[in-house]
């Protein structure tokens, strides 16, 4: 008992700074989110893994390469050293929040149960509910309550960082997505959900309300798709038509529906500069438009956070920042990283995938390498669907074949 009290002392200490308290630090001007991200690090660092290392630092390979890449890139560009040190501390965030993550996982279920999960789960989007919807109502108050300055658009973020709205939408989804892939009840599957898209909806997340609306309805028909009765059958059948055919017609009809919008990405780009902002799409009229960058133009090219200051101002990204900065080998890195960590999610290729939605939807519109909260909660949600998944093995090898739904 001794042992588990030490572990939660440990524990909570930078998991509260991180989903509950770090904003309301922040929005009362005593840390910014550089600091406090600093400050969770140095919370995380006593309860990282010692003794098995080795096995949990190494599924981070990826990007300990791409901090070697950047070492060259820094070699090739000649950037100052503090640009190439904050691409270092960058990928250190998702390196250290994501082996916390998973070695999280192991004291909890140790000390709790994955009923456990479902049921803080449970607490917390309700308590994101409450608060974001104080905040949607109350936006204009709360903006000019803030010893920090802040946008009316950033006025909603829950419990979470400052500005970090799209992390909120994001991290709830991800909650869902481990409720339908989990043996949970249907009902719970169905509370988590409206949960989730109150949160969202609550929020000014472009990104999110995309990756609600993109995942939310493939989950519902997951459990159409686990549903044995043959009446179901026609319905299946025609939404797979309906999706064939979709795609059918876009690619018969290329020059009315995708030369336009290329065309329409060029031409963002070529105005980037007329306006005060450019078009959130513009980087990518950018890469179509110019030849490939492999190496990129050097760090903090597109967006330098210690000057403040943009190549073109087309909103955070960590798709347009990695391709600007470092090119196309740092995008395919990036990948290569989530691709396999994603890939080994035991749930599954479905919900795999709808995890990669997410995952992209965020990418294109937000800043994820810095972003504790959801690459810790990533990890933790990947490792926890593993260790369920490999007691349920002990189960079938000893021939309890049946489930229950928590």
């Amino acid at each position: 008992m001794k042992t588990r009290r030490t572990i939660s002392r440990f524990w909570w200490a930078p998991l509260t700074l991180l989903f509950l308290f770090g904003g309301a630090i922040q929005y009362l001007g005593l840390l910014t989110q550089t600091q406090t991200n600093v400050l969770v690090l140095a919370l995380l660092l006593p309860v990282l893994p010692v003794k098995k290392a080795l096995l949990e630092w190494r599924k981070e390979a990826v990007l300990f390469v791409f901090i070697a890449y950047m070492a060259i890139l820094q070699l090739i560009h000649a950037s100052p050293i503090s640009y190439s040190a904050t691409y270092v501390y960058y990928i250190a965030c998702t390196i250290f929040a994501a082996v916390a993550g998973r070695a999280f996982c192991k004291p909890f279920l140790k000390r709790y149960s994955h009923e456990a999960y479902f049921r803080y789960a449970q607490y917390f989007l309700v308590l994101q509910v409450v608060v974001t919807t104080i905040q949607r109502f109350m936006a204009a108050e709360f903006v000019s309550g803030a010893h920090v300055h802040i946008g009316t658009i950033d006025a909603v973020f829950g419990t979470m960082y400052l500005q970090s709205d799209a992390s909120l939408c994001v991290i709830c989804l991800l909650i869902t997505i481990s409720f339908f892939s989990a043996n949970a009840s249907w009902r719970k599957k169905l509370m988590v959900t409206a949960l989730s898209g109150v949160v969202v909806l609550n929020t000014n997340s472009s990104a999110g309300h995309i990756a609600y609306l993109s995942v939310v309805p493939f989950l519902l028909l997951s459990k159409l798709l686990n549903t044995r009765s043959e009446r179901m059958a026609p319905f299946i059948v025609a939404g797979c038509g309906m999706g064939a055919a979709a795609i059918f017609y876009t690619l018969y009809n290329f020059d009315y529906i995708v030369a336009p919008f290329i065309h329409s990405l060029s031409t963002a780009f070529s105005t980037r500069y007329e306006y005060a902002t450019a078009d959130r799409l513009a980087p990518l009229g950018q890469m179509l438009s110019q030849d490939i960058s492999f190496i990129g133009h050097g760090a903090l090219t597109y967006y330098n956070p210690i000057t403040k200051t943009w190549l073109y101002n087309a909103g955070f990204s960590t798709l347009y920042s990695l391709y600007i900065d470092a090119g196309l080998v740092a995008v395919m890195l990036y990948a290569i990283y989530y691709v396999k960590r994603i890939s080994n999610f035991s749930a599954g290729l479905y919900f795999s995938v709808l995890i990669g939605i997410c995952l992209t939807a965020y990418s294109m519109f937000n800043f994820t390498l810095s972003d504790l909260a959801f690459v810790f909660t990533l990890n933790f949600i990947l490792q926890l669907q593993a260790t369920k998944r490999a007691e349920f093995s002990v189960l079938v090898a000893h021939g309890h074949l049946r489930q229950r739904s928590v």
